[in-house]
């Protein structure tokens, strides 16, 4: 186990070590060798806010820019990854969010409401692009293929369209990566008699719904499964509701801008990695707390 752990900890410096202030070309990323679990190990990103700036002395709570959020999404995966099996399948659903802001104005786009923003959107963009590379990348070493979604949420609804449509193009000529490109507000994914539905969870939808739009959008693989999964951003907590299908609010790993803080939120901070079998859906599931992140 510590020589395994060792390795991470290098393939990690590695990938760490890559980011530059340039986007650089696409290397090969090897594929991972020995006999690999019949499985799916799920790893949802929640509102990520590349971008936000917070200051701890005034959130009481932890610091934030771009120098932060270039290490600690892969921190993350990469201490969950070395939790799950090795299994054929890896699923990142980016539940929205990921930009703190749209464009050249620090604001949300519908509600104008000012951010705390951390440098200029070029570079801003710029870091998204690499941070989400990089956690494709880990996925890769350790998953024979991965498959992407973006959702879009209600501070990056062009940056969530570009960035679906510029990974596409990084990964086109990869066969073992797969990233969704539907523009809509839902996606879904099928694994074995699992269906997955991802929504931004900004739209204002009763949770009851939810199950219903699933089978009507899903009609025939709704029929061909048994355990169904909706995983919900824009909350910012973690949270759980079970039924016919399980609902579910991703945690994140961001900390409080002074807004959030100001306004009471105090959600713990965190990363979950669950494995799902194909015919009997979940079996394993571990959490990364970013109190365990360290610059």
């Amino acid at each position: 186990m510590e020589a395994r752990l060792a390795a991470f900890e290098a393939e990690k410096r590695l990938i760490l070590d890559g980011f530059s202030e340039r986007v650089r070309p696409i290397s090969k990323v090897a594929a991972p060798r020995g006999k690999l679990v019949d499985g799916c190990a799920v790893y949802p990103v929640g509102d990520y806010h590349t971008g936000q700036l917070s200051w701890a002395i005034e959130t009481r709570g932890a610091s934030y820019d771009l120098r932060v959020a270039r290490k600690l999404l892969v921190s993350a995966m990469s201490h969950l990854i070395t939790k799950l099996p090795k299994c054929g399948t890896a699923f990142i659903p980016f539940m929205g969010d990921f930009i703190h802001f749209d464009g050249f104005r620090a604001e949300t786009p519908q509600h104008k409401h000012l951010l705390d923003a951390d440098s200029r959107f070029p570079k801003v963009a710029r870091t998204a692009i690499q941070i989400a590379r990089a956690a494709i990348d880990t996925a890769l070493q350790h998953h024979h293929e991965v498959h992407v979604v973006w959702e879009l949420g209600n501070h990056d609804p062009t940056g969530a369209i570009w960035m679906m449509e510029l990974l596409a193009c990084v990964y086109e000529k990869n066969p073992r990566v797969h990233i969704d490109t539907h523009p809509g507000k839902f996606h879904y994914f099928e694994f074995g008699r699992n269906l997955i539905q991802t929504h931004h969870g900004d739209m204002r939808i009763k949770p009851e719904k939810l199950p219903l739009i699933m089978a009507l959008d899903q009609a025939e693989a709704w029929g061909r499964t048994e355990h169904r999964w909706t995983l919900l951003g824009h909350h910012h907590h973690e949270s759980r509701v079970d039924g016919g299908t399980v609902i579910e609010v991703v945690p994140v790993l961001t900390p409080n801008d002074a807004y959030a803080a100001n306004s009471g939120y105090r959600a713990k901070r965190q990363m979950q990695a669950v494995l799902l079998d194909p015919k009997y859906g979940e079996e394993e599931r571990h959490t990364f707390n970013a109190t365990r992140f360290v610059l």
